[in-house]
């Protein structure tokens, strides 16, 4: 099975932050410090409301429940907006019968973005580290995994764009490659037989 991570490897998109900084009433450049600063805590499970109201405070904007629910939204929806290149990929992977499933650090929100995203039926099971508790490269995210899917370690073949969780993946008795474009990824799932040569 490919196992896909989704920001950077299959999504990086333009303004991500758009949507939540108009939101916020701020500009982009004053969003993206705060946005990052405490991330961590959000892509391992903590709510919308504790995230954003740490952003807000960063940014001397008072964020309601209802306004963290919106933001957790807009965020999550913004990325789970694939390049087409990369959807390609997918597409190509699904047409070849080859099993996919997503691994991503991402807050409690982003699963339900992905299962209403145009191109969910193209990959098959969903792991959120947010709704996980657990976020990668801490091993027992991996396990977790290779256990839900009933699937040996040496059986999954993953893709990332940091190293820290390739080698976690590594780590763990998965096969790992680092991300850094569409065109290698392809190269590499062809290398491996997942997908023809071209």
């Amino acid at each position: 099975m490919i196992v896909f991570d989704l920001g950077g490897v299959l999504a990086e998109p333009d303004h991500k932050e758009l949507d939540t900084a108009q939101l916020l009433g701020v500009e982009v450049e004053a969003l993206i410090g705060p946005y990052w600063a405490h991330r961590q805590a959000y892509d391992e499970g903590s709510g919308n409301l504790e995230y954003w109201t740490r952003v807000g405070a960063a940014l001397g904007v008072e964020v309601s429940p209802e306004l963290a629910d919106r933001l957790g939204t807009a965020d999550s929806d913004a990325w789970a907006r694939i390049r087409p290149s990369a959807r390609q990929i997918l597409a190509d992977l699904h047409a070849a019968g080859v099993p996919t499933a997503i691994l991503s650090n991402a807050p409690v929100d982003m699963y339900e973005a992905i299962d209403r995203a145009e191109w969910r039926d193209l990959v098959g099971p969903l792991f959120v580290s947010g709704v996980l508790g657990v976020a990668k490269p801490e091993l027992e995210i991996f396990a977790h995994v290779a256990r839900t899917l009933d699937l040996d370690p040496g059986d999954l073949w993953f893709i990332d764009d940091k190293l820290l969780n390739v080698h976690g993946a590594i780590a763990s008795g998965w096969h790992a490659h680092h991300w850094t474009s569409d065109d290698d990824t392809r190269a590499w799932l062809e290398a491996i037989g997942a997908l023809p040569r071209s």
